[in-house]
C-alpha cells in the first residue's frame, strides 16, 4: 500500500491537525515514506491535507464468496 493510500485510509482527504500526523509518523505507519510535496500545509491553523489534485485510488479486494468475472 502506498503512503498516499495509507493517508486516505487513516485521515481522509480533509484538513487534519499536524499533531495527529506526527503521532502516526512516530509509530512508523508511513514507514519513512512521507513526501511533503504531496501535501498542503496551513501553518496558521497547524493543519495539513493531501493535495486535492492528486488522483489516488484505494482498491479493496472483494469479500470472500464474491466472484468477479
Amino acid at each position: 500500500m502506498t503512503p498516499e493510500q495509507k493517508w486516505l485510509l487513516l485521515h481522509g482527504s480533509g484538513w487534519i491537525d499536524w499533531v495527529d500526523v506526527m503521532r502516526n509518523v512516530t509509530l512508523d505507519v508511513y514507514e519513512g515514506q512521507f513526501d511533503p510535496k504531496l501535501f498542503e500545509f496551513n501553518p496558521l491553523l497547524n493543519r495539513i491535507r493531501l493535495k486535492q489534485y492528486e488522483s489516488i485510488r484505494v482498491h479493496v479486494a472483494p469479500s470472500a464468496g464474491v466472484h468477479t468475472i
